[in-house]
Order: structure tokens, then C-alpha cells, then sequence
């Protein structure tokens, strides 16, 4: 409105006659309207009455302008306002806009990570070593078909012999029937082969049937060197063991027969049998260890050499394996070589691992990758036998499902949980034997078996309790020549070698090795009585020549088979490993909100608003859904009445 209309305009008003309505009404109006735009003028005073506003328009007549002006300013101001309003509203509804998406990117990539991850494992803490199980020992000769054995069985010089039971019972590279493509040594022809195997066959069988031995059960547990000659003494928390039956058992590998020590029990207290409770005896060994050489546990081992027949290696020494007492030994994985001669320190360095409590709970075996003792019990590994589930008797298992399975035999071997596949299957040999030792050759290709929890297949994990053994060896000569006659062990090993090796099946083999040394020893009548006291004395023997012999044929035995192992715990503790969650359920949430709070200043209080307003507008939504519909009835009745 121009400045001179606005003028013309507020002239005209002042003119009308001051006393009519319509003059009312339009001072009235005036005034609202100026009222409104809120004038810096004094014309909301218009509420005057009708004669003041005349005089006070007629007064202010030269004012009406300024006014006017004002008026016109205002109206175009407020229209500066209203672009600004628009920008601003724009500016924070992009604003807002992208707070949301980025929030809502930031909470879905969150979530998404909360919802794949798993666990993760890290150093938990140093604990002391009453924590700590002591491991038990598993050694094997590497020598599994003793000399002596052909000597018992009537055929010591007979090579052939010894090749078919070679073949037939440890390699398993042929069939032992009568259909057997074994050629033998190249001078015979399969007409004389067939005739000396059916002889073994019969040597075998009346030598076994004498012994009062299952025909069907593996030969290995007659061809291998018994625990009790291998074993001359052991020391455990400084006390001295002579007897060999209080602390081993013989034990079937997955390489053959083995000396199974386990220090913390006296195997001769334990009633051995087919009912045997493994479970109850092992369940009495207990935590804690000491560290140092002086408390840890020390074997001397006769590997007797001398006695070696045909084999697949070509070293002489034992296989030894340091084992939890309550796994199956892997020897052909996990066994360290062992030489005569030597003395071997073996310091260990236990680790323990475990899982808290929040990963247990909340995860699956698959997903914290292990498994509780009571979500899986192993066929025939079975807890009541004695072991515990763990990723290598898993693999163990699978592999001897897959035995039963592809070569449809039992290894003969594993008597302690596999006794209940060898009364559904016959003992591998020959061409069977040969499929089992492939397979058990690639042990770790099968993880996959039969739960007797849940009755279904499940995939091998590891435990979620364990303890793992890291050591090193190392090694020193032994006997030292000098000191050799004055320490115990020179009565103890020539005390066996008289009473046992020189008066039974071995001496053959013996004297073929060492010629002199029975006859040395018997050329000393009162030899066990010198050795009373475990103390060999030069002086009081009169025959000095004799003495002096019976020294270096008895060292140079020693040299050549003697060997000792000393194992002991390196350090006063233990790492421990704990698995825990990558992200926790407090975690999550925390993330959340603190992206969420980055984002869109978000907090639980924002939330509860949320709640709240979304409340409100429902409400009201319905209410004026409901004030229409009451309106529409109203009118509807209306219509009706008119």
C-alpha cells in the first residue's frame, strides 16, 4: 500500500460521521489490524471513544503517514521473515535427515558386528603350578618285533618267517591267506611260500594257545619288548622306584605296544582288567606341580638293541611322547625320537586355557569353537574308560570310525575303548592291516564322529578346558666310563642282565651283540651278592682281572642301550588363556549409544521423549478421527431434520 493511499485512506475515515455503526465497525477493524502488525504508532489507543479518535485523528493527521510508512515496513519485513523461516526449516530437516541415516548406518553396522562376532583369546593371567596337571609319559620302543620272539616261536635264523610276520602283523603290506601274492625271498617259488606261511601259521598258533593268547588278538602284544624289561628304574619328587609295575601300564598306540607312565599313581594298586574303572583312577590324580629337575620324574630305560628284528626304521632308541593322562598318545605324530646312550632333559612349560562364563552360556561349540566335558562323549574313547574329550582324541577317533568303516577291521592295538569294535570286527591284518596304517597315517583328514550324548555326528573341536605342554630336549652322553661303576644303576643293569637276559629267550640274541658279557658275569659267582647294597666294590673283590672285565662289558652295554629321560617343569608358573567375547551384550549397547549419541545427541531420556510425543499424537490422532466422525453424525441428523 503506497504512502499516499494510506493517507487518502485514514483522511476519509476521519470524515465519516463519527457516530454511525459503520463507522464503529471500521474503527474497529482499523484498530485490529494495526493491533496486529504492532505499529510503533500509538493507534492501538484506538479503544478511545468514538470523538477522541476523531480529534486524535484529525491531531495526527501529519502522523497518519509515518504510520502508514510503518505499516509498510512491517508488511515487508514480515515477508524477509518468512523466506529466512523457509531456508532455516529446509536447512534443518537435512540437517536431521542425516543424523538419522547416519545414525541408523552406524547402529546396523554395529549390530551387525555384534551379531558375527564370536570369541577371541588372549593372555588372561600368571597362575601358580597348583594349578597344573603333571603330564604323564608314553615310550616306545622303536623296535616292535623282537628276536627273541623267533626264538620263542622255534624259527630264530629264518628270515622268511620273519618277512610274512613282518608283512601279516606290523607293516600289513600283504593278505595272510593262502591266496597271498607274497613272493617271499626270490628263490622260492609260491608252492614253497605257501608252505612256510602255513607253517608260521601254525607255530603261531600252538605258541599261542600255550600262552593261553587269543588267536584273534594282535601278535604285536607278544612281539614287542615287555614294559618290565625296559624299564630298570624311575624317580619322582626325589623318591626312587624300582618296582617296574608301580607307575606304568603296558598301552596300545596308534605305532604299536608302549610303556604308559603316569608318576602320580601306583599302577600296582590298581586292579587291572577288563573291569578296570580308568575313569575312577584317573579321576584321583590331582592338580599340582613343582618346578626343578629334583621334583619332577626321571626314567632309565633298557632299549635292549641287541634284541632288534625286522622293521620299518632304520634308528635304534625309544619314541617318547609327553601326554595328558587322560588323552590317547598320537606317537606318529607327536613323539620325539630318543637315542641310546644319552641323558635327555626335557623341561616343560605348561599352558592352560579356559572359556568365562559369557562365552559358555551365550555361544555354541561351533561358534566358541570348543566344546564342554558334558556336550560330547566319544564312542570308543568313552569317558568311563578313562579319557576325556579333547581335538586329538577326536581326530583319534575319526580316524579309527574311518577304520571300521573303509577296511572293515579293528586296529588291534587299541584294547582300552576298542575292545568294543573287536567284538564286531576281526583284528586288522594283512591287506586290512595295511588300509588302517594308511589311514591312520592321515590322521587329522577325518574330523567328523558319533556323539553318544546327542546320537549324531559332530565336527572334532577343541576342548574348552585344556592344558598344553611345550617343551624342548636336550642332551648329554651317557654312561660317563669313569663314574659309571660307582653309581647304583651299574648293579641294577648287571643284577638283570644275570638273573633275566642271560638265563632266558634273549641270550641268543644278546651274545650275538655282546659275546662276552653273559660269561663275564657268571664268571663272578658272588656278583649279586657284591651288589647287595646296590654298590659295586672293586676292592673286595679278590680276582681283579675278572672284576675289571665284568666293568667295561657292562659299560659298553650301557653305552650301547641305556637311556634316560628327565622331565620337570621350567618354570614357578603358568601362562593362562582365556576365551572371551569379542563383543559383549554391556559393549553393545555402550557402541550403540555412543554412536548413536555422536550422531543424533541420542540417550535414553531422547528415547523415552520419543515414546512419549509418538503417545500423544496417537492420541490425538484418534481423538480428531473421532471429533469427524461425531461432526459427520451431527450433520448427517441435520439434513434429516430439515
Amino acid at each position: 500500500m503506497g504512502g499516499s493511499t494510506c493517507r487518502q485512506h485514514l483522511l476519509s475515515t476521519a470524515e465519516v460521521g463519527i457516530g454511525s455503526d459503520a463507522h464503529k465497525r471500521s474503527l474497529h477493524h482499523q484498530q485490529s489490524a494495526f493491533t496486529s502488525l504492532d505499529c510503533s504508532s500509538d493507534i492501538s489507543d484506538m479503544k478511545l471513544s468514538s470523538n477522541n479518535r476523531s480529534q486524535y485523528v484529525r491531531q495526527n493527521s501529519g502522523d497518519s503517514f509515518g504510520c502508514c510508512n510503518c505499516l509498510v515496513e512491517r508488511c515487508t519485513g514480515r515477508g524477509r521473515q518468512q523466506d529466512n523461516s523457509l531456508y532455516r526449516n529446509v536447512f534443518w530437516s537435512v540437517i536431521v535427515f542425516a543424523s538419522v541415516v547416519s545414525g541408523g548406518f552406524f547402529l546396523h553396522d554395529n549390530t551387525s558386528e555384534f551379531l558375527k562376532s564370536t570369541v577371541q583369546t588372549t593372555l588372561d593371567s600368571m597362575v601358580p603350578l597348583s594349578q597344573v596337571l603333571f603330564p604323564s609319559v608314553v615310550v616306545c620302543n622303536i623296535n616292535q618285533i623282537r628276536k627273541s620272539f623267533f626264538n620263542e616261536l622255534g624259527f630264530f635264523e629264518n628270515e622268511t618267517l620273519v618277512r610274512i610276520m613282518y608283512e601279516d602283523f606290523i607293516k600289513g603290506t600283504k593278505d595272510n591267506s593262502d591266496s597271498s601274492n607274497y613272493t617271499g625271498l626270490g628263490t622260492e617259488n609260491d608252492e614253497q611260500h605257501d608252505l612256510k606261511r602255513k607253517e608260521f601259521y601254525e607255530v603261531l598258533k600252538s605258541y599261542l594257545i600255550s600262552r593261553n593268547i587269543s588267536v584273534n588278538k594282535s601278535i604285536i602284544w607278544q612281539s614287542h619288548q615287555s614294559c618290565d624289561d625296559m624299564f630298570i628304574y624311575s624317580k619322582w619328587n626325589s623318591s626312587t622306584t624300582w618296582t617296574h609295575g608301580e607307575n606304568k601300564r603296558d598301552f596300545g598306540t596308534d605305532y604299536g605296544i608302549c610303556c604308559w607312565y603316569t608318576p602320580q599313581l601306583n599302577f600296582s594298586a590298581i586292579p587291572y582288567g577288563p573291569d578296570t574303572d580308568w575313569n575312577y583312577w584317573f579321576g584321583t590324580v590331582t592338580k599340582g606341580a613343582k618346578t626343578g629337575k629334583d621334583n619332577g620324574f626321571s626314567v632309565l630305560f633298557d632299549i635292549e638293541s641287541y634284541d632288534y628284528g625286522y622293521y620299518d626304521e632304520g634308528s635304534e632308541g625309544l619314541k617318547v611322547a609327553i601326554n595328558h593322562h587322560l588323552d590317547m598318545p598320537i606317537m606318529r605324530q607327536r613323539a620325539f625320537h630318543v637315542a641310546p646312550g644319552t641323558e635327555n632333559q626335557i623341561p616343560i612349560t605348561p599352558t592352560l586355557y579356559t572359556a568365562n562364563r559369557q562365552v559358555l552360556s551365550r555361544f555354541t561349540p561351533t561358534q566358541r569353537d570348543c566344546y564342554q566335558e558334558h556336550e560330547i562323549d566319544l564312542m570308543y574313547l568313552p569317558k568311563s574308560r578313562g579319557y576325556r574329550y579333547e581335538m586329538s582324541n577326536c581326530l583319534f577317533e575319526a580316524a579309527f570310525e574311518q577304520i571300521l568303516e573303509v577296511c572293515d577291521c579293528a586296529p588291534g592295538f587299541h584294547m582300552e575303548g576298542g575292545d568294543l569294535a573287536i567284538k564286531k570286527y576281526q583284528v586288522c591284518m594283512g591287506a586290512k592291516l595295511a588300509c588302517s596304517n594308511e589311514i591312520l597315517n592321515r590322521m587329522g583328514q577325518y574330523n567328523l564322529v558319533m556323539d553318544t550324548v546327542d546320537n549324531q555326528t559332530k565336527e572334532c573341536l577343541s576342548n574348552c578346558e585344556d592344558q598344553m605342554n611345550d617343551f624342548f630336549v636336550t642332551t648329554s652322553l651317557y654312561p660317563n666310563k669313569k663314574t659309571f661303576k660307582d653309581r647304583e644303576e651299574f648293579c641294577i643293569l648287571g643284577r638283570k642282565l644275570l638273573t633275566s637276559t642271560c638265563a632266558g629267550y634273549k641270550r641268543l640274541p644278546l651274545e650275538s651283540t655282546f659275546p662276552e658279557l653273559c660269561t663275564a658275569l657268571e664268571s663272578l659267582p658272588d656278583f649279586l651278592y657284591q651288589c647287595r647294597t646296590n654298590r659295586w666294590h672293586r676292592e673286595r673283590i679278590q680276582d681283579k682281572q675278572v672284576a675289571l672285565k665284568i666293568e667295561n662289558e657292562i659299560y659298553e652295554y650301557a653305552r650301547s642301550n641305556l637311556a634316560i629321560i628327565n622331565i620337570f617343569i621350567k618354570e614357578p608358573y603358568s601362562k593362562r588363556f582365556r576365551k572371551t567375547e569379542k563383543m559383549s551384550r554391556i559393549a553393545y549397547i555402550a557402541s550403540s549409544g555412543g554412536l548413536l549419541g555422536l550422531c543424533m545427541g541420542f540417550s535414553f531420556v531422547s528415547l523415552a521423549e520419543i515414546i512419549y510425543h509418538l503417545f500423544i499424537c496417537v492420541s490425538l490422532f484418534f481423538k480428531k478421527s473421532s471429533q469427524k466422525a461425531k461432526m459427520k453424525k451431527r450433520r448427517r441428523g441435520c439434513r434429516g431434520y430439515s
